[in-house]
């Protein structure tokens, strides 16, 4: 094997080497099939601290924001954000490979759901993402497969077909946090709702040992609907979530007074949930106390403030079958009368 050979095979191993190089390191070049969309992303995470969500027209749907300590809502009185899904969004787009490149004109954006986000009629959305170390705003167009997403680089032609569904909403609720609280019903002592005319529903239940509810005081004659409908009464504070909030100095409750259900733990926490029926929606104020009857009180007063803290600030409107069960009347439990005239 003479020099000039020895030199030819070199230069086509350093050749092969520099291609697997390129090949394996799929963030190198950004544009081409294999790579990833935002490559730089991934290791800018930490440092966002504002994302806005936009939909057509430049409306704003959400502003997202990072303090030292949590991600709030704007739209919503700076309500805390669910770091789940915010975390989704994040790693989905980090991790979003390009699988191929699609129009570069703008007579075909509309068929991916990429047009520019200030046009009237654009049916995507945009994400723009801002840090110390990150700039980037991506409109996020259709879902293809289910499975990946038609985007775009804002102000860059070319649209792309990424690995990854990426799926924005219309409503700036979607973003927040809609966990409550959840304190079992096996928990519960005894829970107490007071309407605005002086009427009470009660129901108790012995020991956590013996679950199951019963009703106080029944009117004589009628008949619970079905056995074991108290349950739903002392059950109401399980996984109680939200529809929306409002921050409760923007509240504005006039003239209505409200119902009051008192929720009272065998541990000496009690929870009180205030709701006010307008136009057919139940909104809710909560609070927490200790009972004086506490078995630890430091417990049970620590517990309340935490939730106290929580929740107080807010006014929220909860799911139907949720509300329904913290106004409920005696007759709700019962069966009907019937008039056998």
């Amino acid at each position: 094997m003479n020099r000039n050979t020895l030199f030819t095979l070199a230069g086509i191993t350093v050749a092969l080497l520099l291609i697997a190089i390129l090949v394996s390191d799929p963030g190198r070049h950004t544009g081409e099939s294999g790579a990833l969309l935002l490559p730089d992303l991934r290791s800018s995470l930490n440092e966002i601290d504002q994302i806005s969500i936009v939909g057509k027209g430049g409306a704003i749907i959400a502003s997202l924001n990072r303090d030292d300590t949590q991600w709030t809502l704007a739209e919503r009185s700076s309500y805390p954000v669910n770091l789940g899904k915010l975390r989704q969004v994040l790693i989905t787009l980090a991790d979003a490979v390009i699988i191929e490149e699609k129009t570069a004109n703008p007579q075909f954006y509309d068929r991916l759901g990429v047009e520019d986000i200030e046009q009237p009629d654009a049916s995507g959305h945009r994400i723009d993402l801002r840090g110390t170390t990150i700039n980037a705003s991506i409109i996020i167009g259709n879902s293809n497969s289910g499975t990946h997403t038609f985007v775009r680089k804002a102000g860059e032609p070319e649209s792309w077909l990424v690995s990854g569904l990426i799926e924005l909403a219309d409503d700036p609720v979607t973003w927040i946090d809609r966990d409550l609280i959840n304190i079992p019903a096996t928990d519960i002592a005894s829970v107490t709702i007071t309407q605005p005319d002086g009427s009470v529903l009660r129901v108790i239940q012995n020991s956590p040992e013996q679950p199951g509810f019963a009703v106080q005081d029944l009117p004589e004659g009628r008949e619970l609907s079905y056995q074991g409908i108290a349950g739903t009464i002392g059950g109401a504070l399980s996984n109680l979530t939200l529809d929306d909030v409002v921050a409760v100095t923007a509240f504005q409750p006039g003239q209505l007074n409200p119902v009051i259900a008192r929720f009272e733990t065998f541990d000496g926490l009690i929870v009180e949930a205030s709701s006010y029926t307008a136009d057919d929606a139940i909104q809710v104020q909560i609070r927490a106390f200790a009972s004086e009857k506490a078995a630890n009180a430091d417990a049970a007063a620590e517990q309340a403030d935490t939730l106290t803290a929580r929740l107080a600030p807010w006014v929220y409107t909860l799911p139907a079958h949720q509300a329904d069960q913290l106004v409920s009347r005696m007759d709700d439990l019962l069966l009907p009368v019937i008039d056998v005239q």
